[in-house]
């Protein structure tokens, strides 16, 4: 039987139903005037920013009136892409008063409310400085700017208005009910760490299962672990395994899946808000540790800032309007995240971790709008800690995939059915040097894919970049992970290397290496090294250490395809 919610948070349910609150579309306002960061001139008609693309901004002596291009200054955390940079501003009209106690989240609230409003083609001067069309085109997540793209140039400054304020209403809604927006202390919650996850029907359970048998049975992993879920989603008798292995099971009750969409994401920020955990480790039902995942919590970056997220395929366009949004400019060195698994401490950053949590749920809950620009729930989390000017920890090793050489076909193509991700620091009693170890392994196009014999297979093969280290080297935006239609049906994860754009990027030449102006005898430009691509047979990496993973995965009901 399903445990009630805890008595504390019962509120918050009650005033997270998916209408609760209606767009705040506000009388339009003359724009407050701005100091955009880093340009010192038009840059569309610079090589690789807008060339070509001229057609996207308008008449230039009309863009040189909106920008005020001869005033610009620069926000020394605007580029971190973990803080809260951005425009620096100087509002022209007073801002609407902020009802939330706590004032350093009130002072956040108003910096929000009075960052720069632009129109998309102005934006896209300044983003395209940073983050050129014709590097930027081939980051983003390719079916996102088809479909999309059109949409992202119609979202206006009225839209972007309402949408902040929006942001604003949602807390000082729940603050008014007696919801908690900020963590009171640390330890906030019955419980100081544990692990999340959700599961939404038999698949879904039982690749949660599976995932939690390796966390209990082969890790002896002693974390609590609580699986959220829409009423009436798993039966009782699917429930009963779950309580053999010490999981307790969560109802979100008065909500409801949304009815014919392909997933229903906005589940997420409302399990992490409404566990008792205030330290969470949150992970998908189809993320698998590779070890014992309790000493994250003691992880030195993860203590800093209270928050850590792990690096997805794909960056933000210069198009998209979240940074109209939230008031920032295209930061190059950003990838987008992956949700499947993250690390947040409610209390982190002096509490108001909480209320980035509750701004993902915000805009979760309004997943008809920014869900299109983010692309489902995953960057909701990194968005919300921007729109507060709070920062977090990125993974420092990039991604990789795992899979395995089509051999039925004759043609040894590899297909990646998993992203691995790394820990958030070098292995102890290693050299600071010693790059960090795998950590996850997301095994996310698993289940789409097409049966395979045996099934561990699907776990035979490491493709990666190197070098894949700092994840926000600029070297790496000439790696392109890319999804293809298998041959024998479901979809595969491959990576190629792109052709060095001959142009600028963040203020530096490229060439054949990446960023610096020629070879510096070590394989490449400016320090970089020479980009390339390697495979290593799964049970053979870190000497073998990770060679009865799989194994393992396919005893414990691990299976390929099926959903």
């Amino acid at each position: 039987m399903p445990l009630p919610l805890p008595r504390g948070r019962f509120r918050l349910l009650v005033l997270i139903p998916l209408s609760l609150f209606a767009l705040y579309l506000l009388s339009a306002r003359s724009g407050a005037s701005f100091r955009p960061f880093g340009i010192s001139s038009p840059y569309w008609l610079s090589d690789g920013g807008l060339e070509g693309h001229e057609d996207l901004i308008g008449p230039v002596d009309a863009l040189e009136d909106e920008l005020d291009l001869p005033s610009l200054g620069h926000s020394p955390d605007a580029s971190s892409g973990t803080g809260g940079g951005g425009w620096e501003a100087t509002p022209s009209e007073p801002v609407q008063p902020i009802e939330i106690t706590h004032p350093g989240l009130r002072a956040r609230l108003h910096t929000l409310l009075a960052r720069p409003v632009l129109s998309a083609p102005a934006a896209l001067v300044y983003n395209t400085q940073s983050c050129p069309l014709n590097v930027h085109d081939k980051l983003v997540n390719p079916d996102q700017l088809k479909g999309q793209r059109d949409w992202w140039a119609d979202v206006s400054e009225a839209d972007v208005r309402a949408r902040r304020e929006g942001i604003v209403r949602w807390l000082e809604g729940l603050e008014k009910g007696g919801v908690d927006v900020v963590a009171p202390e640390l330890g906030y919650g019955e419980q100081r760490r544990g692990i999340v996850m959700t599961a939404g029907n038999k698949d879904t359970l039982q690749r949660a299962v599976t995932s939690i048998k390796l966390l209990r049975g082969y890790y002896l992993s002693p974390l609590p672990i609580e699986l959220f879920s829409f009423p009436g989603e798993l039966p009782a008798n699917e429930l009963a395994e779950l309580q053999a292995l010490r999981v307790t099971h969560r109802v979100l009750t008065n909500q409801q899946k949304v009815q014919g969409a392909w997933k229903n994401f906005h589940i997420k920020a409302l399990s992490v808000l409404l566990s008792e955990f205030d330290e969470v480790l949150y992970l998908d039902s189809d993320v698998l540790c590779l070890r014992e995942p309790s000493y994250l919590f003691e992880d030195e970056a993860f203590r800093a800032k209270g928050a850590a997220f792990w690096t997805d395929i794909n960056k933000d366009h210069p198009e998209n309007p979240i940074w109209r949004l939230l008031g920032r400019t295209c930061d190059p060195t950003e990838w987008e995240v992956d949700s499947g698994a993250f690390l947040i401490s409610k209390s982190g950053n002096g509490g108001l971790n909480l209320a980035a949590l509750h701004v993902a749920a915000h805009m979760q809950a309004e997943h008809e709008f920014w869900f299109r620009i983010s692309g489902g729930d995953k960057d909701t989390f990194r968005y919300a800690f921007w729109a507060l000017g709070l920062e977090y920890v990125s993974a420092p090793r990039w991604m990789s995939i795992l899979g395995y050489n089509e051999d039925r076909d004759g043609s040894g193509r590899f297909c990646g059915l998993s992203m691995v991700h790394y820990d958030l620091s070098h292995p102890p009693s290693t050299l600071p040097s010693t790059p960090p170890s795998p950590l996850f392994v997301h095994a996310n196009l698993v289940k789409h894919s097409a049966s395979l014999s045996p099934p561990q297979k699907a776990f035979s093969v490491l493709k990666r970049p190197s070098p894949d280290s700092p994840a926000s080297s600029p070297l790496l935006d000439r790696a392109h992970y890319y999804v293809y239609n298998g041959r024998f049906g479901g979809m595969c994860l491959d990576l190629e290397l792109l052709p060095a754009p001959h142009t600028e990027v963040g203020g530096e030449e490229w060439d054949e290496y990446g960023p610096g102006e020629e070879d510096d005898g070590l394989g490449g430009g400016g320090g970089a090294g020479k980009l390339e691509i390697v495979l290593e047979e799964w049970n053979r990496v870190e000497d073998g250490i990770y060679a009865s993973f799989a194994g393992v995965w396919a005893d414990e009901g691990g299976k390929v395809g099926g959903w």
